[in-house]
């Protein structure tokens, strides 16, 4: 197979066994941002260890290879206010891939019950 591409990745080492000139693949990379076209996140306030917190969920895919795979990007920041202003402090960010990966993420700093998330 010919691959025909702007860049070369790790599959291109395929060439070392030879190039059969009739199948020709067209690799094409992009990014498709579907952020602009839908509201993709939810935010949630708590309390917890005598602090107001805010909890944030990207919800997205990526496509590889022809099929799309679903993540939730989390993020945690910490709500500090200072002379009468209010700051978002980022305390932590992560990706989760499995619905049981964004569960065990979530224990560790919000209650499911609190916010109606069982």
């Amino acid at each position: 197979m010919k691959i025909i591409s702007k860049f070369q990745d790790y599959y291109d080492i395929g060439i070392a066994y030879g190039v059969d000139e009739k199948l020709y693949f067209k690799r094409v990379e992009s990014v498709v941002d579907e952020y602009n076209k839908y509201d993709n996140h939810t935010a949630y306030l708590f309390y917890k260890d005598k602090h107001y917190w805010r909890v944030k969920f990207f919800y997205g895919h990526i496509g590889f290879c022809g099929q799309k795979y679903p993540f939730i990007r989390v993020t945690i920041e910490k709500i500090v206010k200072k002379d009468k202003e209010t700051f978002y402090r980022p305390e932590d960010e992560t990706y989760l891939y499995t619905f049981e990966s964004f569960k065990h993420y979530l224990d560790r700093y919000v209650d499911r019950m609190e916010i109606g998330m069982v």
